[in-house]
């Protein structure tokens, strides 16, 4: 079963927009990095997969708002970043978190390794 968790996103003038934040396959995140298009294309393509959002709908989202959106990933796709190390393949999270960058711009993607980093 595809796991999936609601982020509910709340606007300047108060109204909320729930986004569904969706579980990858292993086929999704190879085609994003393996896009003839480059891996920002190919993440944009990811982006929408999972949550539904476009690149113009990310690029208007505050900082907040997209950790919130890369948290629910991480927990929603927890088997990748768990397994990933366990492969030799530790780059995968910095990988995606560059991809994400080159999406949102490097301004958000800032915010966003802030709001996220480990402890």
């Amino acid at each position: 079963m595809r796991r999936h968790k609601v982020v509910t996103l709340t606007a300047d003038d108060k109204t909320t927009r729930d986004v569904v934040v969706k579980e990858v396959s292993v086929r999704m995140v190879l085609d994003a990095f393996a896009s003839d298009d480059g891996p920002a294309a190919g993440m944009a393509g990811l982006a929408r997969e999972c949550c539904g959002l476009d690149q113009d709908e990310l690029l208007a989202l505050y900082g907040s708002d997209l950790a919130l959106l890369w948290e629910a990933f991480r927990e929603v796709n927890g088997f990748f970043f768990d397994l990933a190390p366990k492969l030799g393949l530790d780059g995968l999270a910095a990988g995606l978190g560059r991809n994400f960058a080159r999406i949102c711009g490097e301004e958000s993607a800032s915010l966003l390794r802030q709001a996220t980093r480990e402890p």
